[in-house]
């Protein structure tokens, strides 16, 4: 029993939407899928819908964009996509969101290469357009050979492009995934790029600030990184989570497969039962 609990559809940046996707995972014999689109709840309904027409486990998440000197994500397992204080917020980033995107359009037009905004958001399918799509054009028009080179020329952190945008401190992230009925998940920790000793010291911090787990398998990580973050993990009594971050198109190079990393249900029965007593 396979699950993966860190994906993205049409709705943020992937390339399925919520029913292709939850299709995918049932047809690749996944027992249970989060759908995790960035600073978006948009597709839930249609992924819920699509887990009952398919027999399909879905969990309700987000994964958020915090405010840190490296990229800082957390991820929102079982949250609740109809609460209020949650749906403002998101408003308030995806406005905070356009603001970056016009201005990294102004650069890269400035660099030479003449984008539009209207080509951006053809490649974008939902409502929400970012660096990946932006990433997905350069390559497209042939800027760069693909969109992970997008993202080290031009888009990533600390590129020519790469524009900081006002984002929520990792606490708040914890705080409103929370008062959403949902479990605060720290995710993909190597991209932090952080000793053993400060990580150890940030996990400790976002505990008392009420983290419940971390990601301690992701496609990315080494066999060395796996071992010491799920070390690090129990130690400090989180709990594990893991995913691909599944892109679709977007990230050709990661696979939706059971066998990709192996994330047993375990995880989320551990993450239910903690549910249960929240």
């Amino acid at each position: 029993m396979m699950i993966d609990l860190h994906t993205h559809t049409t709705y943020s940046d992937g390339s399925f939407t919520p029913r292709e996707l939850v299709k995918l995972a049932k047809e690749q014999g996944f027992s249970a899928i989060a759908i995790t689109d960035h600073d978006t709840v948009d597709g839930i309904c249609e992924a819920l819908e699509a887990g009952k027409e398919y027999e399909m486990e879905v969990i309700p998440g987000i994964e958020l964009s915090c405010n840190y000197h490296r990229e800082l994500h957390m991820i929102g397992l079982y949250i609740n996509p109809d609460d209020p204080p949650l749906r403002e917020k998101l408003k308030e980033l995806a406005q905070n969101r356009e603001k970056r995107n016009l201005k990294t359009l102004e650069i890269l037009n400035r660099l030479g290469m003449p984008i539009t905004v209207e080509e951006v958001k053809q490649v974008a399918t939902g409502n929400i357009w970012g660096r990946a799509h932006f990433a997905k054009l350069l390559c497209d028009k042939g800027y760069v050979a693909s969109v992970k080179e997008g993202f080290q020329k031009y888009l990533g952190h600390g590129r020519v492009a790469h524009v900081n945008e006002d984002r929520i401190e990792p606490e708040e992230a914890i705080s409103i995934i929370r008062a959403a009925g949902g479990v605060p998940i720290l995710a993909h920790m190597h991209y932090l790029k952080l000793s053993e000793s400060e990580l150890k010291e940030l996990l400790v911090r976002f505990k008392q600030s009420g983290l419940v787990g971390a990601e301690t398998i992701y496609t990315e990580y080494t066999p060395e990184q796996t071992k010491l973050y799920t070390e690090l993990v129990e130690q400090l009594g989180l709990l594990k989570s893991g995913g691909s971050d599944f892109h679709g198109a977007m990230k050709p190079q990661i696979p939706l497969t059971p066998n990709h990393l192996r994330i047993p249900y375990s995880f989320l029965k551990e993450i239910k039962n903690h549910v249960r007593t929240f």
